[in-house]
């Protein structure tokens, strides 16, 4: 990954608060909260809307919602929102540590 990219990545987090970062030779950067607190639809919707009114149609279309739905919103939605309910339930902690089989 690009430095600078990275760079990038890790400022938006700190300025979102979940990240903090301490310069110089031995600087670095830390989670602000222990990972099981920090749930992944904070760290994903910094960088692509996943949850409220932000989501765009994933089919293109500017106008798209439950009053005015294209082909495939009721059942997109089902999706959507087992995927959201995903996102608010688990933390960075459940999808960062392997768990044994």
């Amino acid at each position: 990954m690009p430095s600078k990219y990275l760079s990038r990545i890790l400022g938006d987090l700190v300025r979102a608060g979940l990240l903090a970062g301490t310069r110089g030779k031995n600087g670095g950067y830390r989670m602000t909260r222990s990972p099981r607190a920090i749930r992944l639809h904070e760290v994903l919707d910094l960088f692509e809307p996943v949850s409220g009114n932000r989501r765009p149609c994933p089919f293109g279309n500017k106008v798209c919602n439950d009053i005015n739905p294209c082909a495939g919103h009721s059942r997109w939605k089902v999706v959507r929102e087992v995927y959201e309910r995903f996102l608010h339930e688990s933390s960075v902690y459940d999808v960062a540590v392997p768990r044994k089989s």
